[in-house]
């Protein structure tokens, strides 16, 4: 029996300051709108030479990171979480 992943609500609620949810943008991962959370997060990345075309490369590619400590990506049931520790702010990836 496999696991599942947390509803996105649960990891928000997680990481709430003083019961304030985060602020959270969705992108769609092959079209975040430009000048977005989502798309600066992509071309952070492809600054590596990482262009993750699927959810799971995008986790992989941000857990991987070598002395990354400001971006963590969090799967959940809707798709994959990814936040901006000093900023704050959240993004829901979806395929």
């Amino acid at each position: 029996m496999g696991s599942h992943p947390p509803p996105l609500s649960d990891v928000l609620s997680d990481y709430a300051d003083d019961g304030e949810i985060p602020h959270l943008a969705y992108a769609r991962l092959k079209s975040p709108r430009s000048k977005s959370e989502a798309a600066r997060v992509l071309a952070y990345l492809a600054g590596f030479g990482i262009q993750p075309s699927t959810l799971d490369e995008l986790r992989s590619a941000i857990d991987e990171l070598e002395g990354e400590e400001e971006l963590s990506a969090h799967p959940v049931a809707e798709g994959l979480a990814v936040t901006h520790a000093s900023d704050g702010w959240w993004v829901l990836f979806t395929a």
